[in-house]
């Protein structure tokens, strides 16, 4: 039996909202409010992720679809799963379709899409093929890593950073701020619900609590961070023309001309964060529709999976703009499967485990 740690579950977590990070930096909305904008989020998500780590706690060794089916029945269980598992496949071909686009505009622009995604759809395969666990030892390895070279750049563009670029402060219209909390929250915050159906996996029967918040923690700190930075280097009107803000601000870094090119970092921590969130995403399409179909190996729906999200992920959107302006159709439609759906699982899985507990207290009646 597969296992992965808390630590490795937490590391997941933080990679998810990571995989966001190229395209943070100010929203074209709320401009040098951003970085709030993003703060708030991440506060807004506390509660949620609570709700999240609720769920694995009252089934502990379970996963979503295994605690669907519980709290529901095969019916309506396998509707909850059913969707899911479409929001996994739609994810995992965003995530795929976005790493392909930004090697297309920075570095590869005659290289075919196609050759991108399959080269990135490969190493998915391959890690999946070695099982969650692998999953979680890649993960262990490379965030601690990533996390500091991100820091790095950070520490590093202060000698370009420019106070004003922030101010004034709370300035931007309300309808304007409140819009990109929402996007922030859906977009990539929520997107840690898919842990939900790794819980089966985890080592230990201790409380989830830690996993979630941890993982929210240092997540929103690196998304926040990365904004902020972006914001006081480029500007926000500069950020508002560009696709890639986090990608140019870390390029404008040259110490003495010995120390250039580092947007390589952040090339890197992209690449590797949106295989963890792509590998997520297969394996909870995978998981979900041999859940449906009665095939308890996910390993074996890894390949058609993953060549049915590359097919996806070609036709997706036209180019970079057209991604973006999603985003305006994302943040509501994201919600159904990271708020709603979880709310409903959760109330279920409330409703069931004090019924449980009625029924076992219940005394037996003498014959």
């Amino acid at each position: 039996m597969e296992k992965v740690s808390n630590r490795q579950l937490t590391g997941i977590i933080v990679m998810m909202i990571v995989g966001g990070i190229l395209m943070s930096g100010g929203a074209n909305r709320s401009m040098q409010d951003a970085w709030l904008a993003t703060l708030f989020s991440c506060v807004l998500a506390v509660p949620l992720f609570l709700v999240y780590a609720r769920i694995g706690d009252i089934f502990p060794g379970k996963g979503l679809f295994e605690i669907a089916n519980i709290c529901f029945g095969r019916f309506w269980g396998g509707i909850i799963t059913l969707l899911t598992s479409f929001y996994a496949f739609h994810l995992g071909a965003m995530a795929m379709k976005s790493f392909s686009e930004f090697n297309m505009v920075v570095s590869m622009p005659e290289t075919p899409q196609l050759i991108t995604l399959m080269m990135f759809g490969g190493v998915s395969i391959y890690i999946l093929k070695k099982g969650i666990e692998t999953l979680g030892r890649f993960t262990d390895f490379f965030l601690p890593i990533m996390m500091f070279l991100i820091l790095l750049t950070n520490i590093l563009s202060l000698g370009n950073a420019d106070i004003s670029n922030i101010l004034p402060v709370l300035k931007t219209a309300n309808k304007a701020f409140f819009g990109d909390i929402f996007t922030t929250l859906s977009f990539p915050i929520g997107e840690a619900a898919l842990v939900l159906a790794l819980l089966g996996f985890k080592k230990n029967r201790k409380k989830n609590c830690g996993i979630f918040l941890y993982g929210l923690l240092f997540g929103g700190f690196l998304l926040v961070a990365e904004t902020l930075r972006s914001i006081l280097v480029l500007g926000s009107h500069t950020i508002a023309l560009t696709y890639y803000p986090s990608y140019i601000a870390t390029g404008v870094i040259n110490i003495m001309d010995f120390f250039s090119r580092v947007e390589v970092v952040i090339s890197t921590a992209f690449l590797i964060a949106q295989v963890v969130k792509t590998c997520v995403c297969i394996y909870v399409f995978s998981s979900g529709i041999g859940s449906l179909i009665g095939c308890s190996d996910y390993k074996t729906l890894v390949v058609p999976s993953s060549l049915a999200m590359i097919s996806l992920a070609l036709v997706i959107f036209k180019n970079t703009l057209d991604s973006y302006e999603f985003l305006a159709i994302y943040r509501f439609y994201a919600p159904i499967f990271q708020v709603i759906l979880p709310l409903i699982v959760w109330v279920g899985a409330e409703l069931y485990s004090r019924r449980e507990g009625v029924l076992q207290k219940k005394p037996l009646k003498a014959e």
